[in-house]
């Protein structure tokens, strides 16, 4: 007889964008594989991870050899996940965009995505 665990919470942070697409894939597949184990995920962009604020442009971010990073960001798992973006990350400012259809992504301070990883049970950096 197995004791069910309580599902655990994990920040991950994506601190590459356009700038390494396999870094950021990995950090979205780790969401993913997070998420269909039941935790919970917030993903926190900062730093050159502003590059891919706009959701066009993240679901460019393909790395070599993984299956393409739309068949994780349309799963029916990761409708549940916050996105959520540093204020100063790098191009965030001049964005007016921040996810699209399917990714809704809040601005916040970097006091507010610190306390999200702060919160969470396991930080992940990419």
């Amino acid at each position: 007889m197995t004791e069910e665990t309580k599902p655990q919470t994990f920040a991950i942070a994506i601190t590459t964008g356009t700038n390494n697409p396999l870094q950021t894939h990995l950090a979205v597949l780790n969401g993913f594989t997070q998420r269909k184990l039941g935790n919970k995920v917030t993903f926190v962009l900062q730093g050159e991870a502003g590059s891919v604020a706009n959701e066009e442009v993240l679901r460019t971010c393909n790395g070599f050899g993984l299956p393409p990073i739309a068949k994780f960001l349309d799963d029916e798992c990761m409708k549940e996940v916050e996105w959520i973006i540093w204020e100063y990350c790098a191009n965030a400012r001049k964005q007016q965009i921040f996810g699209g259809d399917s990714i809704k992504m809040t601005k916040v301070s970097a006091m507010v995505g610190a306390q999200r990883c702060h919160d969470a049970d396991k930080v992940m950096v990419f």
